[in-house]
């Protein structure tokens, strides 16, 4: 898919990507993620792109998904600040 859709966009043929958190499990916006940074990488521009996503239900997997890098982030300030005074 992450190919797919660079090879679309840079050939002219697409500049409206439709996607939504319950599309193939998360998968899809992850991949228009990463798709987004690396054409902005390559130069394109946010104002070349049309983006639309659409609100569905939260899954588990992304509720646990979002609780553990909540916890990791603060894990990790708390460690660098412990470095810090050390």
């Amino acid at each position: 898919m992450f190919n797919g859709l660079i090879e679309s966009i840079q050939s002219g043929g697409v500049n409206v990507i439709d996607t939504a958190i319950n599309y193939r499990y998360q998968k899809s916006e992850r991949v228009v993620g990463a798709v987004l940074r690396y054409l902005l990488e390559k130069g394109y521009s946010r104002e070349e792109l049309f983006i639309c996503s659409k609100v569905g239900y939260i899954s588990v997997n992304l509720l646990m998904i979002w609780i553990l890098d909540i916890y990791f982030s603060q894990r990790k300030m708390q460690i660098e600040e412990c470095q810090d005074k050390c």
